[in-house]
C-alpha cells in the first residue's frame, strides 16, 4: 500500500521510483497488499494512471468482492462507481 500511496505523491523521485517499482512487485508481494484496496481508496485514486496500470497488471490475483470491484472501476465511469458503492461499507 504504501507504494500505491507514494505512487500518487507530488514528490518528484519518490513517486517516479515507486511507480517504477509497482510494475516490478512478485506477486505474492501485490497479494498482501490487495486485502488493503476498498471501494473508497478507488473512488478516491481509480482514475490515476498509475493506478490503473496496477490494477490491470495484477487483477488476475483478485477473487470475489475485489476483483468486482477491479472490473467495475474499469467498466463503469467515476459517476455509476460511486453509485454503486457510495456509502462505503468497507
Amino acid at each position: 500500500m504504501a507504494l500505491l500511496n507514494q505512487s500518487l505523491s507530488s514528490s518528484f523521485t519518490g513517486a517516479s521510483a515507486a511507480r517504477t517499482s509497482l510494475m516490478q512487485l512478485p506477486e505474492y508481494m501485490v497479494q498482501a497488499a490487495l486485502p488493503k484496496i476498498n471501494s473508497e481508496y478507488l473512488w478516491r485514486n481509480g482514475n490515476k494512471k498509475y493506478i490503473k496500470q496496477f490494477i490491470a497488471k495484477y487483477e488476475h490475483l483478485t477473487l470475489g468482492k475485489l476483483k468486482s470491484l477491479f472490473e467495475d472501476l474499469k467498466s463503469l465511469g467515476h459517476k455509476d462507481f460511486s453509485r454503486k458503492y457510495y456509502p462505503f461499507k468497507e
